[in-house]
């Protein structure tokens, strides 16, 4: 890949800050959402994402965020998003849903005192060395835990999840 021009990141990262790339995965490309935003209804519901970034220093860790945001104004209630993953190489693993927790599950997080702010989770984190060169990350995305908020398209909650942002270290910046 050449050299990008000044002003312009490789395509196929969404920004790069020091030695850290930052990439946002928006919920619609997630299989099983067909809107702009993902509205789950049960802890049980989830979604899937096939992520292959040739660029991923597998050497290093793979820290994953939730964006979200809940009309809930309770700011001691919470949702906790949860990632699972299954590792696929080409041609030899069969294709299953992500089952395996990360490294560092990602925590509880709490709505603010302002409907439908955009929320950030903390980071989950996926140990360096999990993945090898090549390999392919089956990612689901549920969220797994409530206290105080109720999931559900047209309660009064409306849980929305807007994507996720991966910060991994670059094996190198064309």
């Amino acid at each position: 890949m050449a050299r990008p021009r000044a002003g312009r990141l490789p395509r196929d990262v969404s920004r790069i800050v020091g030695t850290t790339a930052i990439e946002f995965i928006p919920i619609h490309l997630w299989g099983g959402v067909k809107n702009g935003v993902w509205q789950p209804r049960a802890t049980t519901e989830t979604v899937t994402y096939l992520w292959h970034q040739p660029k991923y220093d597998v050497a290093s860790a793979l820290n994953i965020r939730v964006l979200w945001s809940t009309n809930n104004t309770t700011t001691t209630n919470s949702i906790t998003p949860r990632i699972l993953y299954a590792r696929l190489t080409e041609d030899t693993t069969a294709v299953a849903i992500g089952s395996t927790a990360l490294d560092t599950v990602i925590a509880a997080d709490n709505p603010t005192a302002t409907a439908h702010s955009l929320m950030k989770s903390a980071a989950g984190v996926l140990a360096a060395g999990t993945v090898t060169d090549g390999q392919l990350l089956l990612l689901a995305l549920n969220i797994n835990a409530v206290s105080g908020i109720t999931l559900g398209a047209g309660n009064s909650d409306n849980v929305n999840v807007y994507g996720v942002i991966l910060e991994f270290v670059p094996t190198n910046v064309d």
